[in-house]
């Protein structure tokens, strides 16, 4: 029997899911792209598959994964789905195939426990913790762990001081000489891996596996596998552009200085290590002020702000004080050398203590050269393959070089694979049309393309609002009258409400109107952590929530307290972008056209993932807005609208988003 059948047989009308897993329906839309998947997987094809939302993508492509006997890794790009595969669907699998298989869980090092330097820290922890609540827990779970994964840990922010002094990385791996080792939850993480049928990571992770083995063929992070699955494969470009860049900023420098003063050097060389650590400290507080100097872009209100280097940047003071850094890293990197191999002769009494002593010291001067050479391509000679730019937020400064263009080094790393590969997201096609992203991606006429829509009633469930009459959004009045417009909506919703935006800016004077309304909760992107935002935006119904670029996908707030959703401006990426301006004058230089071959489509996409925030389920109900009069007046106007559920009633005026809301069976 073929997989395709067998696949019918388990997701179909009648099968084996419908019969043992309680509240599972079978969707025609889910049962045909696991068919699909299940073709390409016995042709050895590459696929695009694009799956609307509520398809149930997960589970049509994770059952012919299974179900086929290759070792698979599926990759997404963000940790809530690697975590819902993980303890959601895969488990539900296990207990209905008949086939017993084992999967894996594999993350960056920073998500895992080092428990070695739990045990140097354990009597710092207090100090660490900014809330005395905080290191009971930490103590309490190291103590229970079975995995020593980050996402088991309850009660912590990702944002707390204490868990950067506790977890693993690359540069504090000591390998076989780790007092630890035989405990270590990153070598008990890859011996799972090893054996698992099915290994579930995230793109950071593949694609650094790709990234080593592009330049060391015998290197790798991820065991061997047949049949790869990139969920979201929308954000592949992206994660690919940080991965196959570098990048040297302010917290990187400040953590390895912070190390070198907790380095374990002998007593009489202690000094001469604390004293390297805080003038590396100072040179790069130096040098980051020299930049802002010589930058005036980046003197700014405190977001985010990006700029390119520009090609003389390089030269006098700022030369100057990049080689003062430069020569401190290198004198830290040999001093950590040679106090290493000098504890490397004396643990060969042996004496394990000294081992470690000797392995830490050996990261750390890692640690100062790999800097270095970051740091030297950043400030060579510019290419024109590359772009090399600075990005400043409230609390740090970043020098990055990054690929203008990352389908050459995707295609190479996809070519070197020659199983089957399937890409799938929600947001594939612009217009129908999947060019863009096989462009992006490098594979061309590499790949095969399926779309499955959604099975949700958009005639029924949603409403298209566009605001045509408001100013265009490049007019200085537009701001002031979207926050209007926006708080009209809301007060038709009565809250309910994810309020996206292009801007801090107009997300700022959307606020500031909403909060002198005071009509409803306010929720603000940046305030707390993300996901406590979307926990109380569920559980408070009638809130709003004000967030920018990062909330304009992965966000699921299935019910009646996500009702309304307002998109400000068409999501262009900013023309002045450094990443941004270099792919449109590449595009240009080689003849394309880089707004509807390059910017068109990318906001298309992103249009489609804000729209896809709405209707989680067969019975949620809102409405979109879209603040933007262009997409009604502009040439380009129906492409986007093209993206968008072609069955969504579309209106442009308020009143019938009034009647909508007031409809029968709609709470308001």
């Amino acid at each position: 029997m073929t997989l395709e059948k067998v696949v019918a047989r388990i997701l179909g009308p009648g099968g084996l899911l419908a019969d043992q897993l309680p509240g599972f329906e079978p969707r025609p839309g889910q049962l045909s792209m696991a068919k699909r998947v299940a073709q390409a997987i016995d042709m050895d094809e590459r696929l695009l598959a694009e799956a609307g939302t509520g398809t149930g993508k997960t589970m049509a492509y994770l059952v012919p994964a299974v179900l086929s006997g290759r070792k698979v890794v599926v990759s997404t790009g963000t940790r809530t789905l690697q975590d819902q595969i993980a303890q959601v669907d895969l488990p539900r699998l296990q207990r209905v195939l008949p086939e017993p298989f084992s999967f894996a869980v594999m993350k960056g090092l920073s998500n895992y426990l080092c428990l070695r330097r739990f045990d140097d820290h354990s009597k710092q922890l207090e100090i660490a913790a900014t809330k005395s609540h905080e290191i009971g827990r930490v103590r309490a779970w190291a103590a229970t762990t079975t995995t020593g994964d980050r996402a088991d840990l309850d009660g912590v922010p990702d944002s707390a001081p204490i868990w950067r002094e506790i977890a693993s990385s690359p540069e504090m791996r000591l390998g076989n000489r780790c007092p630890f080792v035989e405990r270590c939850f990153i070598t008990q993480m890859r011996r799972r891996a090893l054996g698992a049928r099915v290994v579930v990571v995230n793109h950071h992770l593949f694609l650094a596996d790709l990234a080593l083995r592009s330049r060391w063929p015998d290197a790798q992070v991820l065991p061997p596998y047949e049949l790869a699955v990139f969920d979201e494969a929308h954000q592949i470009e992206d994660i690919a552009t940080e991965v196959f860049g570098v990048q040297v900023s302010n917290a990187r420098l400040f953590a390895l200085a912070r190390d070198l003063l907790r380095a374990p050097a002998p007593p009489l060389e202690a000094s001469r290590v604390e004293s390297a650590a805080r003038r590396l400290e100072a040179a790069a507080h130096v040098l980051a002020e020299t930049l802002r100097g010589r930058l005036p872009a980046l003197r700014g209100s405190g977001e985010e702000v990006r700029v390119e280097m520009p090609d003389d940047l390089w030269a006098a003071e700022v030369l100057q004080r990049y080689h003062e850094l430069d020569n401190v890293l290198e004198e830290a990197a040999a001093l950590c050398g040679r106090l290493a191999e000098d504890d490397g002769i004396e643990a060969e009494r042996p004496h394990p203590p000294s081992q470690a002593k000797a392995a830490a010291l050996a990261g750390l001067a890692r640690r100062a050269d790999a800097v270095r050479t970051d740091f030297a391509e950043i400030v060579g000679t510019a290419r024109r393959d590359s772009i090399r730019w600075v990005a400043v937020s409230r609390r740090n400064l970043t020098l990055r070089a990054s690929p203008v263009d990352a389908a050459p080094l995707l295609r190479d790393s996809f070519d070197r694979h020659p199983g089957p590969i399937v890409f799938t997201s929600a947001t594939l096609s612009a217009g129908g049309r999947f060019d863009y992203i096989r462009g992006r991606l490098g594979l061309t006429d590499t790949a095969s393309e399926s779309s499955f829509p959604s099975p949700f009633r958009y005639s029924e469930q949603a409403l298209l609002y566009l605001a045509v009459d408001l100013p265009d959004p490049t007019h200085e009045g537009f701001s002031a009258a979207a926050a209007e417009r926006v708080l009209e909506l809301c007060r038709l919703s009565c809250g309910r409400a994810l309020l996206l935006f292009t801007s801090f800016r107009n997300l700022r004077v959307a606020e500031e109107r909403l909060r002198a309304d005071g009509g409803f909760p306010l929720l603000v992107q940046g305030e707390r952590p993300r996901h406590v935002l979307l926990d109380t935006l569920r559980q408070r119904v009638g809130s709003v929530l004000l967030a920018t670029q990062s909330f304009w996908q992965g966000v699921d707030v299935p019910g009646e307290a996500l009702s309304l959703v307002v998109i400000d401006r068409l999501p262009f990426a900013v023309p002045d972008d450094p990443l941004t301006a270099a792919r449109i004058a590449r595009i240009r230089e080689d003849g394309g056209d880089p707004f509807n071959g390059f910017q068109l489509p990318r906001a298309a996409l992103a249009l489609k993932q804000g729209f896809g925030r709405l209707v989680r389920t067969r019975s949620d109900r809102g409405v979109v807005a879209i603040l933007d009069g262009r997409i009604a007046r502009r040439r380009y106007g129906p492409m986007l609208l093209a993206s968008l559920p072609a069955e969504c009633p579309r209106t442009e005026e308020l009143d019938e988003v009034g009647r909508f809301f007031g409809a029968p069976g709609q709470s308001i």
